[in-house]
């Protein structure tokens, strides 16, 4: 596998997930709309804590993929003489 298809394929795994973290945020969100309109103090800050968790773990997929990219040196630019012409 070449550099560019592990790097695919890293990208696909993250978003595949943050799709899947996505879902689960708006399941969330749905449940804290349920529980505003019952009242239910209890169950809207579970939701909070659920969401907090959900988006910790997508900052921390992120930061991995970003830690496991390879540093790319910038290349220096080589200085051509110009040769002045009569």
């Amino acid at each position: 596998m070449t550099a560019i298809d592990d790097l695919n394929s890293a990208v696909t795994s993250l978003s595949d997930g943050f799709t899947t973290l996505d879902t689960a945020i708006q399941a969330e969100l749905t449940a804290i709309t349920g529980a505003l309109a019952s009242n239910n103090t209890a169950a809207i800050e579970a939701s909070v804590a659920n969401i907090s968790k959900i988006t910790t773990t997508m900052a921390a997929d992120a930061a991995a993929l970003t830690a496991s990219l390879p540093v790319v040196p910038t290349p220096t630019p080589t200085p051509v003489p110009v040769t002045p012409t009569p």
